[in-house]
């Protein structure tokens, strides 16, 4: 298992800024099955293969999602998740789940189950700064836009603050100094943010983080002042961390941001 998350991490901080998503069916899991009353969920979230996801659980009294996933495309991911939150069910992470999966998968739960070392991280999501919103002659990307509306939707029709997938590329909550490449919330943060109901197996989570490879704890001062500002909706972008700091910052520069989270 511990292999399993050295490599976990490995992928997922190399490919932190929302590049195009690395092949997890190299050496990750990737399986999907029911097993009793729960859907068996491993590896990348594609359009083939939710739907096939969402086709076996027909005809089957499904009462939980175990997830295990970096993330992946991010509309397919948005579709799994409201089909998730519109049938009630339950979201067990196994191991990880970051990117996508914790964008769009672990906040549609009813009850979300976390273990003690569960990764749960974040790196950013559809409002994140991209390359035309540093250049006012260029035109956002069709997909951009078409990815803005439905996370949009999504997080207002689950009852989840917009800003969950982009608070860590803000100044002011910024927490990524030197190698922290992502970066995760405290439980109560999760709650004020809107995602609850979560539920720790061993009573207690810390997100096991490899020397060198590691992700930071996002803590949102307790004022009213900033909350009501979280709270009023999505933070404007001109706020964000440039394109350019971001690449810096974790000294990535050749992935394209807008493919898959």
């Amino acid at each position: 298992m511990k292999t399993s998350y050295i490599l976990f991490m490995l992928t997922f901080f190399t490919c932190l800024t929302g590049c195009s998503a690395l092949k997890q069916d190299t050496f990750l899991p990737q399986a999907i099955y029911i097993k009793q009353h729960q859907l068996i969920y491993q590896g990348d979230l594609t359009p083939k293969r939710v739907n096939r996801a969402i086709a076996l659980a027909k005809g089957h009294t499904i009462h939980e999602v175990m997830i295990e996933s970096l993330g992946g495309e991010v509309m397919s991911s948005i579709k799994f998740g409201r089909w998730i939150f519109q049938h009630h069910l339950n979201v067990k992470v196994v191991n990880y789940c970051t990117s996508s999966c914790a964008n769009y998968i672990f906040p549609a739960g009813n009850h979300k189950y976390l273990a003690k070392n569960d990764i749960l991280g974040w790196h950013g999501g559809a409002y994140q700064r991209t390359n035309a919103d540093d250049n006012p002659h260029q035109h956002l990307p069709k997909f951009i836009n078409k990815w803005r509306k439905a996370e949009t939707a999504f997080y207002h029709e689950i009852g989840v603050n917009p800003n969950l997938p982009t608070l860590g590329q803000q100044r002011q909550f910024s927490c990524q100094r030197g190698g922290d490449q992502g970066w995760y919330y405290s439980i109560n943060d999760l709650n004020r943010l809107g995602i609850h109901h979560i539920i720790l197996t061993d009573g207690q989570w810390h997100p096991l983080i490899f020397i060198g490879i590691s992700s930071c704890k996002l803590t949102i001062p307790n004022k009213q002042a900033i909350w009501k500002q979280i709270q009023a909706g999505h933070l404007p972008i001109k706020t964000e961390l440039t394109v350019k700091e971001l690449h810096k910052r974790t000294e990535i520069s050749k992935y394209i941001y807008f493919n898959y989270w």
